[in-house]
């Protein structure tokens, strides 16, 4: 996050789940799938992981659903 007076002030997640992120990793299967991952922000651990072709909104959805229930609330 930055600040918006232009100080490139860069502040931090303070504890685990605080911020979550998707991280749409660069990666892929031996059969072209591509994995997208929903990380925590501050311990960068995986917090849902889906493998799939494509991935909507709804598909998003899910998985925040899937890893609040995991997780609890960020």
């Amino acid at each position: 996050m930055w600040l918006n007076d232009g100080s490139g002030k860069h502040l931090r997640p303070l504890p685990r789940n605080h911020v979550w992120s998707f991280d749409f990793v660069q990666a892929q299967t031996h059969d072209g799938r591509r994995p997208r991952m929903l990380i925590d922000a501050h311990s960068r651990a995986y917090l849902a992981l889906k493998v799939t072709r494509r991935i909507n909104s709804l598909g998003v959805i899910e998985a925040q659903a899937e890893a609040m229930c995991l997780h609890g609330n960020p």
